[in-house]
């Protein structure tokens, strides 16, 4: 059997019988690689969005890292922090693709807890899992103030709550319970609130509930229990 050498027919044949959602990559005999079903216009309009994102966020995250360190010097004073936790997903929907428990973990300035009472930094923290064939990866970066409900210049263990705004990275493919996949790379708006406890200036404990807008109908909202460790100050 002779195989067709116009990439319009190769690309015909190639989708008898199959879904329109089906997206599969092929190799055009030039050798340049597109994705069957796609003109080369929406193909070139996804990659530019995507190059979007990413700039949005990490030019995002370079600004409000630029505004803690600004500021530090009327506070604590910044630091390196990392921080893991678990993230708890709302969304049932969300739990029977992923988990009801999902992995996240982040950096940041680690601001030190202010005696006089308020700080403002920026966090970033990864919520990320893979189960399933399913995947789910969110980059929230929030402008964060916590207000401490002590004086942490005596004091070794000081209660604090805060509340924080921003944008999120989104990158999700979800197969539902009747087989239809949802994927996206988008980006969208999220708020944080969230209660916790500062220990000897360098070790925070808290609970923070996370909200997120709406992705193709997906509720990724949920609560994330977090240890954030600050390494040293700089």
């Amino acid at each position: 059997m002779t195989t067709p050498t116009n990439p319009k027919m190769r690309r015909d044949i190639f989708f008898c019988g199959k879904s329109p959602n089906q997206i599969t990559r092929q190799t055009h005999p030039n050798g340049a690689a597109f994705f069957a079903g796609l003109d080369r216009a929406t193909i070139a309009d996804m990659h530019g969005r995507n190059r979007i994102a990413r700039t949005l966020i990490v030019g995002l995250t370079c600004g409000l890292a630029g505004l803690s360190l600004a500021g530090s010097k009327t506070d604590g004073g910044p630091g390196v922090a990392v921080e893991a936790g678990a993230y708890l997903p709302t969304s049932s929907k969300i739990q029977d693709a992923l988990g009801k428990q999902i992995t996240t973990f982040g950096f940041g300035p680690g601001t030190i807890a202010n005696p006089k009472g308020g700080t403002l930094s920026p966090d970033f923290a990864f919520i990320t899992a893979r189960k399933n064939g399913n995947k789910l990866f969110i980059l929230p970066v929030t402008m964060t103030y916590q207000k401490t409900l002590g004086d942490a210049a005596t004091a070794n263990v000081v209660p604090f709550v805060s509340v924080g705004a921003g944008l999120a990275y989104f990158d999700y493919s979800i197969r539902d319970q009747a087989g239809v996949r949802t994927a996206a790379k988008k980006i969208g708006l999220t708020g944080t609130a969230s209660v916790g406890v500062v220990i000897s200036k360098r070790l925070t404990l808290s609970a923070e509930y996370n909200v997120f807008s709406k992705q193709d109908g997906l509720d990724f909202n949920g609560l994330k229990l977090t240890a954030t460790l600050t390494l040293f100050k700089l």
